[in-house]
Formats: C-alpha cells, sequence, structure tokens
C-alpha cells in the first residue's frame, strides 16, 4: 500500500514540474529569430547567444542607431545599414577655423568616415577628406574619438555632416550640425 502512495506521490509532482516548465516557456524571452527562455539562461551578467546579448532581469528600452535594448536584450535593428553608434558630434571654432570632433560608442564593421561641410543646411556638400577616414577601433564594439580641422571656412553659418561608412560599402549620414 505504501508503494502505491510513494508512486502517486511522485507522479503528482513529476505533473506538477511539468506543468510549471510549460508556464515558464509561455513567460520566455523571444523576438524576431530568438528564443530566449528562463529556463536556459538564468542569472545576472551578460550572454553571447547568436547575435543578440542581454541581462536577462533588465527591463529597459534603450535605442541608438543600429541597435535596441529591449528588455535586457540588445539585437541589432535591421534598416540601419551600419553598426556605428555615434555618442556625440560637434562643431567648435578653433581660431580662424572649425574643429570638428565626433565619439563612437562602437564600430562593428566600420571602415571610415567621410566628413562633408556646406554653407547651408541643404546647400552642395564638399568632402573635406581626399581619402577615407580610418577607424581607429574597426570591428569593435568599443569606440573612439576623432577630430578634423577644418581651416578653410568662410564667413557666416558653416555645416557638416559625417557619413560613417560600413566593410560592405554601405553607409550612413549623420547631421547636419552648425557652427558659426
Amino acid at each position: 500500500m505504501k508503494r502505491k502512495t510513494v508512486f502517486w506521490g511522485m507522479l503528482a509532482m513529476l505533473l506538477v514540474a511539468v506543468a510549471w516548465l510549460r508556464a515558464t516557456d509561455a513567460l520566455a524571452q523571444t523576438g524576431g529569430p530568438y528564443d530566449l527562455s528562463w529556463s536556459s539562461i538564468d542569472g545576472g551578467g551578460s550572454y553571447w547567444v547568436g547575435g543578440t546579448t542581454g541581462q536577462p532581469d533588465a527591463g529597459a528600452v534603450l535605442t541608438g542607431d543600429a541597435f535596441e535594448l529591449t528588455g535586457g536584450f540588445w539585437s541589432f535593428q535591421e534598416g540601419n545599414p551600419t553598426a556605428v553608434t555615434l555618442a556625440s558630434f560637434t562643431a567648435t571654432p578653433q581660431g580662424s577655423g572649425v574643429l570638428v570632433q565626433w565619439e563612437t560608442a562602437t564600430e562593428i564593421d566600420n571602415v571610415g568616415f567621410n566628413l562633408y561641410r556646406a554653407q547651408s543646411s541643404l546647400g552642395d556638400w564638399v568632402r573635406l577628406n581626399t581619402t577615407l577616414i580610418p577607424s581607429q577601433a574597426p570591428g569593435s564594439v568599443f569606440g573612439a574619438t576623432y577630430t578634423w580641422l577644418d581651416e578653410d571656412v568662410g564667413d557666416g553659418i558653416v555645416y557638416y555632416k559625417l557619413e560613417d561608412v560600413e566593410a560592405g560599402g554601405r553607409s550612413t549620414l549623420h547631421g547636419p550640425i552648425s557652427v558659426q
């Protein structure tokens, strides 16, 4: 008699465990081609899982250029051709010229930059660099800081655009920014 009681008790525990696992599958982190269930990844820290990294318990939604953080998981967003995250892009008067500075947070697949100037935000854009300004952190999840001294500046408001170029040749324009 005692064996039957133990058997039915173990069977009930097994059924409860199966029901609990099915319930946690419903709460799994899913989206797009990824399925990151809580039963397979748990705890803090960061993980690399099929192109997505994250912290399972974070709840913020953050976006920046080609990346988005949703529910603690970073993902590359289609439609953004390059994986350069631009942290800042500024232009300040420097003597008779303009000091253009930019900082990147990431430079995945980036090979370099082109810098353009115009007298109008809609105007005729002139490329300032004769060759590509090389990436200081090619293929890196870390960024770098860049400066360009534009000494051939006329009077009035000047506008700048920055183009980041990826290894495949696609590019993204940032700006315009202006300086008097």
